[in-house]
């Protein structure tokens, strides 16, 4: 009886019925809390990160908070700035529209696409 008595009990594990606890990455979830805090939100628009992120509706910011604004001859220009809080115009507003994988083309409000 003495045998037994260094032996310790634990619970009896069969194959395939792994219920360990599984190890938490910390180190990646402050990395990707990090850069939550640092989206560059303006009005309700953001900074695309990807090609593969242009669709819908889209502004270009050339310099700060001043956007690619269309005219209703087809041209471009730079518009006004605007303060900090506030988004663009609707003439600074495009329709983007996927071509392929590497080409876009931009619609204005006045229906004119630009894009190759």
């Amino acid at each position: 009886m003495d045998d037994y008595s260094r032996v310790k009990s634990t619970k009896l594990v069969l194959k395939g019925q792994n219920k360990g606890k599984k190890k938490k990455h910390k180190d990646k979830k402050r990395k990707a809390e990090d850069g939550a805090d640092k989206l560059d939100i303006v009005g309700g628009w953001w900074t695309v990160k990807r090609f593969g992120e242009i669709t819908g509706t889209v502004a270009i910011e050339l310099a700060n908070n001043a956007y690619v604004h269309a005219l209703d001859t087809g041209l471009f220009t730079l518009g006004a700035p605007h303060p900090d809080d506030e988004g663009p115009d609707p003439p600074e507003q495009f329709t983007a529209i996927k071509l392929s994988d590497t080409r876009i083309a931009l619609k204005s409000g006045y229906g004119n696409v630009s894009g190759r």
